[in-house]
């Protein structure tokens, strides 16, 4: 398996309904940025979209602190930020361990 695309490396968290939802949460509530990589693996066949379950997976998947990447940007900054992680992601060979969950590949751990 390849990976064909990377989707996106954020999301945000409400900590009060304790759900990912928008920057601002339906609640009202500011939601929290957190680092979580999702995309897309292709075997040719088929395509399995995929996850990390926690920061700590998606730092060993772009090799950066998730600190660093969330640290207060303008947002062209933080798109071309983006972009960057997105690149390495697809220029470096990884090892994903996960399981699958409702179409979706829940990855669990991975090597660099």
């Amino acid at each position: 398996m390849f990976l064909k695309s990377p989707l996106g490396i954020y999301d945000y968290y409400c900590k009060r309904c304790r759900k990912f939802s928008e920057e601002v949460c339906s609640c009202g509530n500011f939601s929290e940025k957190i680092l979580r990589i999702a995309g897309i693996f292709s075997n040719s066949t088929a395509d399995i979209l995929w996850t990390t379950n926690d920061e700590q997976v998606a730092e060993k998947i772009t090799n950066r602190k998730a600190e660093d990447l969330k640290a207060k940007r303008t947002k062209d900054k933080e798109s071309e930020n983006e972009k960057e992680i997105i690149k390495s992601i697809m220029n470096h060979e990884h090892k994903f361990f996960g399981y699958n969950s409702d179409k979706k590949f829940i990855v669990v751990d991975a090597e660099y």
